[in-house]
C-alpha cells in the first residue's frame, strides 16, 4: 500500500501530503508515526519542509529505499521552483540516486512563525542587505520579509502523482 509521510512545521507540507493522499487513495501519516511502524511495502512519498537546508525524513527515505521500496522525496520551500529544481539540493542530501526528488512551492506566514525563526530571518535579511549581488531567491526573501506569502499550488503535485502511478504499476 502506498504511504504519504509528512513532517510539517507550519502546515504547508501537511496540506500537500493530505491532498496527494486523497488524490491517490493512500494513507497519510506523520514522520514520527512512519518511523515507529513496520517496514513499508508499497511506494512511499515523503514530504518535508526545507528548513534552512535541512530536511526531515532523509533517514527514513534512505532506509526504505535500501529495502527496495520505491521512494520519492518532496521538499517544500520558498526558493523559486526553477532555481530549486536546477540546484537539486536533495540529490546530495539524500545520497541515494534511486530516490525520486520533487520540489514544491511553500508558504511563509510571518504572522505565525516562532520568535526563533523570525529572529533567524531578521538576521539573514541583514546579511543579505550587505551583499552587492543577490540571487533571485535572496531578492525574493528580502522583498517578502515581514509579509505572509503563500505559493502553495496543488497542480505541482501532478508529477508526483504520475510517479506514484508508475511506481505502483512497476511494483505489481
Amino acid at each position: 500500500m502506498t504511504a504519504i509521510v509528512f513532517s510539517s512545521t507550519y502546515g504547508s507540507t501537511e496540506r500537500y501530503a493530505r491532498e496527494l493522499a486523497a488524490r491517490v487513495g493512500a494513507s497519510c501519516i506523520t514522520l514520527d508515526d512512519a518511523t515507529s511502524q513496520p517496514p513499508h511495502r508499497g511506494p512511499v512519498v515523503i514530504v518535508s519542509p526545507n528548513y534552512a537546508g535541512q530536511f526531515r525524513g532523509v533517514d527514513l527515505a534512505r532506509s526504505v529505499a535500501h529495502q527496495g521500496v520505491p521512494v520519492a522525496f518532496a521538499a517544500v520551500g520558498m526558493t523559486p521552483l526553477s532555481q530549486a529544481r536546477a540546484k537539486d539540493q536533495l540529490l546530495g542530501v539524500l545520497e541515494c540516486a534511486s530516490i525520486e526528488r520533487f520540489y514544491l512551492p511553500g508558504r511563509l506566514a510571518y504572522s505565525e512563525i516562532s520568535r526563533v525563526h523570525r529572529a533567524a530571518l531578521w538576521t539573514l535579511t541583514k546579511v543579505l542587505r550587505a551583499k552587492t549581488s543577490l540571487s533571485v531567491a535572496e531578492q525574493e526573501l528580502l522583498d517578502g520579509y515581514g509579509k505572509d506569502i503563500s505559493r502553495i499550488d496543488f497542480a505541482e503535485l501532478d508529477p508526483i502523482e504520475a510517479w506514484l502511478q508508475r511506481a505502483s504499476t512497476a511494483a505489481r
